[in-house]
């Protein structure tokens, strides 16, 4: 159960890190890595030719807040086991 809440908050925090350096990155800066990496990658050249938005490089809000919500109610459950509220065979 330790591991299962780790690996649930480092993939919530990494989520967070992720979103949090979408949104201060400025967009002039953004747009040149990515017409550099559209040079590089002759396949992503006509993706890259439209108008990009960073949201299309974050996974989507649903996804998030779910990855959200099941590391807090794997801790809370994990909490109440502990606290003998619940048996041992709900984790």
């Amino acid at each position: 159960t330790a591991t299962r809440i780790y690996y649930a908050w480092l993939a919530v925090f990494v989520c967070r890190l992720w979103r949090t350096w979408l949104n201060l990155v400025p967009k002039q800066d953004f747009n040149d890595r990515i017409s550099q990496m559209a040079n590089h990658f002759d396949i992503a050249k006509d993706k890259f030719k439209q108008k990009t938005t960073k949201k299309c490089f974050f996974i989507t809000s649903t996804a998030f807040l779910c990855i959200e919500l099941n590391a807090h109610n794997l801790t809370y459950l994990t909490l109440l086991v502990a606290e003998d509220q619940l048996p041992l065979e709900t984790l």
